[in-house]
């Protein structure tokens, strides 16, 4: 009388669980955010240029809070890409 042997649900080596199982459908979708967060740090260093640029040929009153949100939005930006790399 022989038993089955117990395979952990893969029934096949080809089954797709077998070859592209949760860890690596994790490791890809967090590769996806760290470079779209990338892009988004490429984009707020790019504005804060801008801001830069726009104050220099426009002085307002505002001309110090505008610089003042861009570096928090970079700033708030970097803690993403941590947050990201971390989880």
């Amino acid at each position: 009388m022989t038993f089955p042997q117990y395979t952990a649900g893969i029934t096949e080596p080809t089954d797709l669980n077998f070859l592209l199982g949760p860890k690596l459908f994790f490791i890809l979708f967090k590769a996806l955010f760290i470079i779209g967060i990338l892009f988004y740090i490429i984009y707020a260093v790019i504005m804060i240029r801008q801001i830069q640029l726009m104050t220099e040929t426009v002085k307002t009153k505002m001309s110090g809070s505008l610089i003042l949100l861009g570096v928090i939005h970079l700033i708030l930006a970097l803690l993403l890409f941590g947050y990201f790399l971390i989880v």
